[in-house]
């Protein structure tokens, strides 16, 4: 079965709202559950963007090697390359993807841009952050996220 966000995020929150009663009860201070929480947000943010990058990939390689009773040729020959491409993007940075633009104008305006739109852009499309979730990251309100990203779409449509 497929990867399904709707019942992934209602079984984190469901988790998370049983670790949070658990935190509380042990005397932690809200800041503190606050940063578990974010933490954890993005790596359950990272795992969905893995397994909906992935998953499809991974079933066709599948089917087609059952089909076949063998290898694929073009497996066996390029999956070491694959399996270090995605480990070297796993080890690179948050702002590692703005690199990988080929688009020489929309790399150096990016990379002209103030880093904290970067931040918000980068959570936004690339961690699978929502506004809102960024709005609480930040400690800004919704309101002037939206405004951010309303701004960052415009700066993006010129390109």
């Amino acid at each position: 079965m497929g990867y399904n966000h709707f019942i992934e995020e209602k079984h984190f929150k469901e988790e998370w709202s049983k670790l949070e009663k658990q935190y509380e009860e042990a005397g932690m201070s809200k800041e503190i559950i606050h940063e578990i929480y974010q933490y954890d947000r993005a790596v359950f943010n990272s795992e969905r963007r893995f397994f909906q990058h992935t998953e499809i990939v991974e079933i066709e390689l599948t089917y087609y090697i059952e089909e076949t009773n063998s290898k694929c040729h073009l497996y066996k020959r390029n999956i070491e390359r694959f399996s270090s491409t995605i480990d070297s993007v796993v080890q690179k940075d948050r702002m590692a993807w703005i690199d990988e633009i080929e688009d020489e104008n929309i790399a150096r305006a990016l990379k002209e841009m103030k880093y904290e739109d970067l931040d918000i852009l980068t959570m936004l499309v690339f961690e699978g952050y929502k506004s809102k979730e960024i709005a609480e990251e930040k400690g800004i309100s919704p309101q002037a996220i939206s405004k951010k990203i309303s701004k960052l779409k415009n700066f993006l449509k010129n390109f």
